[in-house]
């Protein structure tokens, strides 16, 4: 593979050029190395003296890739003269540098046993899940996406995002790797037995998921009663038709695991810290003091997120409510952290909790 900045220069003859060179003065490893390489020539600079500079970069297997870094310095300067050598054939070009880098692949070989885990690309997660917020995998059936989706504005309040699967469809191999991504990373997993799932591959496949990772399953009851290893305990009969309902219901059981209770109150942080408006931050503290349960080591950091958001201490109605709070969870440790002057021409409207979606 072969790349160039904006010149004529034909790096595929530059590279039989180096390679000729390498066989010539008999230098086996030099030669398998450049073999084995993706190449990219990148323009670097212009030397007022030397005219255009570039960087040849190869990017090698960590099978070929030199022993020790005194190995692979005495391959780029090799390199680099029989590069420059050919550069000759170009007036006022020349290569500055020549790279050897890894060829990063993933192997988790190393790991031992039989167990590979699925990896989940960083900007996977940042495409499925809103940063900091508390992560729930919804599995159901396409005719309950709409309702379900519903209660997404309103979790929101709470710091928890949801990932709604799609299960009545083919999907196709992109959806496939998304649905994989977003079980792989979700905190939870609530099922939303509505008629069919018991039936559905789909469902079926991303309740076992789960239940192999370990992480809290729980079961709605919504017309049909749930079946399989994941319906030990009973289910929860809800009307989903109703947002507000279903969202307290989701928010309290989650709340009522404590190994939940660390990452839930990361949810909360940053919804404190995201909050668009002062009414979205009144309405998200007003979710939040439902509970009485935040960790000691995650007092700060509520008050600090709150605080940090301009927005939200616009709020004359929560910004009393958040100094009330840290002073009786704060006295017993003998603490004291300022409170913020409140905005006092700050006037808060009725508001839309689907307004902001």
């Amino acid at each position: 593979m072969s790349t160039t900045a904006g010149s004529d220069i034909d790096v595929e003859a530059v590279i039989d050029h180096i390679g000729h060179g390498l066989v010539t003065a008999g230098l086996e490893q030099s030669r398998a190395l450049l073999a084995a390489s993706d190449y990219r020539l990148d323009y670097w600079n212009h030397d007022q003296f030397t005219g255009d500079e570039y960087k040849l970069l190869l990017q090698v297997p960590r099978s070929a890739f030199p022993a020790n870094d005194s190995v692979c310095q005495e391959m780029e300067d090799t390199i680099l003269d029989l590069a420059n050598e050919a550069f000759r054939a170009y007036e006022d070009s020349s290569i500055a540098q020549v790279k050897i880098i890894p060829k990063l692949q993933r192997d988790s070989s190393w790991r031992g046993g039989v167990e590979q885990p699925l990896l989940v690309p960083s900007d996977a997660t940042q495409r499925l899940w809103k940063p900091g917020f508390f992560r729930l995998f919804i599995t159901h059936k396409d005719e309950q996406k709409a309702d379900l989706d519903k209660m997404r504005p309103i979790l929101h309040f709470y710091g928890i995002d949801i990932f709604v699967a799609h299960v009545e469809i083919e999907p196709d191999e992109y959806w496939q790797a998304e649905i994989r991504y977003g079980l792989q990373s979700c905190d939870s997993l609530f099922v939303f037995h509505g008629p069919g799932v018991s039936n559905s591959v789909w469902c079926q496949q991303e309740i076992g998921w789960a239940m192999g990772r370990g992480i809290y399953v729980h079961s709605i009851k919504c017309g049909e009663t749930p079946v399989g290893l994941h319906a030990e305990r009973q289910a929860s009969p809800i009307d989903i038709t109703d947002p507000y309902t279903t969202a307290k219901h989701v928010a309290d059981r989650l709340h009522g695991q404590a190994r939940l209770q660390a990452k839930l109150y990361d949810g909360f942080a940053a919804r404190f810290a995201t909050a668009e408006s002062p009414q979205a931050a009144y309405y998200s503290w007003s979710s939040f003091e439902e509970y009485a349960n935040c960790p000691d080591t995650h007092i700060h950091k509520i008050v600090s997120a709150f605080e940090s958001n301009p927005r939200a201490m616009e709020s004359y109605k929560a910004v009393p409510a958040v100094k009330k709070w840290k002073e009786l969870h704060l006295k017993g440790a003998g603490q004291e952290l300022a409170v913020s002057a409140i905005a006092s021409t700050a006037i808060e409207e009725e508001y839309d909790p689907f307004a902001d979606e």
